[in-house]
C-alpha cells in the first residue's frame, strides 16, 4: 500500500506541475489591457482561458490512466482513462472499480482532482473579474 500511495504523491505532484503551467498561461492572457477591447475579444480570451485549463484537465487524467495502465489496475487504456476521469472529476460512477492496495490511488487520485478543478475555478473567476470589470491585473 505504501508504494501505490507514494506513486500517487508523485502524481499529485505532476498534477501540480501541469496546472502551474496552465496558471502561467492563463495569466499572461489575463495580464493583457482589456478595457480597450470589443466584447467578442473579451469573450475569446474567457473561452482560452477555459480551454487551457480544460487542457490541463485533461492532461491530468491522462496521466493518471497512464499509471493505472502501466500498474495492471485496468486492462485497457480506455479503461483506465475512463475511470481516471470519472474519478477525477468526482463523478463516480462506480461502474469501474479499483481493487486491493490500488483503491488508495482511487480516492488520492479524486482528492486531487478536487483541488485542481477548484484551482480552475478559482482561475475562472479571476478571470472575469479582469476582464470584464477592472481595466488591468495589479
Amino acid at each position: 500500500m505504501i508504494h501505490h500511495f507514494f506513486i500517487s504523491f508523485l502524481l499529485v505532484v505532476g498534477c501540480i506541475i501541469i496546472h502551474s503551467s496552465a496558471t502561467v498561461v492563463a495569466y499572461k492572457i489575463i495580464s493583457r489591457k482589456h478595457t480597450d477591447q470589443t466584447i467578442v475579444k473579451r469573450i475569446l480570451f474567457v473561452d482560452l482561458i477555459v480551454i487551457t485549463l480544460m487542457v490541463a484537465t485533461i492532461l491530468e487524467g491522462v496521466l493518471w490512466a497512464s499509471i493505472y495502465q502501466l500498474t495492471g489496475a485496468f486492462t485497457t487504456f480506455q479503461e483506465s482513462l475512463y475511470f481516471s476521469m470519472v474519478t477525477y472529476t468526482t463523478l463516480g460512477y462506480g461502474d469501474l472499480l479499483l481493487t486491493g492496495h490500488y483503491r488508495i490511488m482511487g480516492a488520492l487520485e479524486a482528492a486531487n482532482g478536487v483541488i485542481m478543478l477548484g484551482w480552475s475555478t478559482a482561475i475562472v473567476v479571476f478571470t472575469i473579474q479582469k476582464i470584464y470589470f477592472t481595466s488591468s491585473v495589479s
